[in-house]
């Protein structure tokens, strides 16, 4: 069973992401501010993160290119906004593989979720050799001279 681990610091949207990814087949850890990611990630190893953009004392594309410097820069980052600027922003960084507008359509969720999952590594780097626990690995295109 997949596990996601969402970062939403709205309650309402917290509940409705894990009432829905679990009822989907998904395992689910749910936190709701930036602080926790480091000490759940001791504990959990994700399969793709769902990361909402604006948070309390921080935001989620700071949050995702810490995640892409770890040992889980290979999982797949799904960002989740209600700004059209902040989606729009998060889609040219280059450390998302997908964006979702709020309010969401849970199809269109569950379908980007799966094309993330079915991936062999995230869609923004390619493999490299794999880790000593065996986790992908994930090299940004340009850092491996593969601009395109």
């Amino acid at each position: 069973m997949p596990r996601i681990l969402v970062l939403e610091d709205e309650p309402e949207v917290n509940a409705l992401l894990r009432d829905v990814l679990t009822v989907e087949g998904y395992d689910v850890v749910c936190l709701s501010h930036p602080s926790q990611v480091a000490s759940a990630l001791l504990i959990t190893n994700p399969d793709l993160f769902l990361i909402d953009l604006m948070l309390p004392g921080s935001n989620g594309t700071e949050v995702a290119r810490d995640l892409r410097m770890s040992r889980f820069a290979g999982v797949p980052i799904i960002a989740v906004s209600a700004s059209v600027l902040q989606c729009h922003m998060a889609e040219r960084c280059g450390v998302f593989d997908e964006t979702i507008r709020k309010p969401f359509d849970v199809d269109e969720l569950i379908d980007s979720i799966k094309r993330c999952l079915a991936a062999p590594v995230s869609a923004l780097g390619q493999a490299t050799d794999d880790a000593a626990d065996g986790r992908r690995q994930w090299m940004p295109r340009v850092m491996l001279g593969d601009a395109g």
